[in-house]
């Protein structure tokens, strides 16, 4: 999957269990791909999201596996993307 395709979905994802305030913008240069890489890192990052309802997300329980399941590895296909390209 390509970059830009995995953060499309990425967002897609969140958007549709109604997780608000993690939007991640297309990688373009350099600059970009540190800018998407930043949030990976502290508390609070994406790499904290998890989607479920008890966060007061959109979601049935017995759907939470796989959502998540999705959300990491779409993070790990953008992450090492993000890596490859902010050299």
């Amino acid at each position: 999957m390509e970059l830009n395709e995995a953060i499309q979905s990425f967002n897609k994802l969140l958007s549709k269990h109604g997780v608000k305030g993690m939007k991640l913008s297309d990688v373009r240069t350099a600059s970009s791909a540190r800018t998407v890489l930043s949030k990976f890192g502290g508390m609070g990052s994406i790499n904290d999201i998890y989607i479920c309802t008890a966060n007061g997300h959109n979601i049935k329980p017995e759907q939470e596996a796989a959502a998540n399941a999705e959300l990491h590895e779409l993070l790990e296909c953008i992450y090492q993307h993000c890596k490859d390209r902010s050299k």
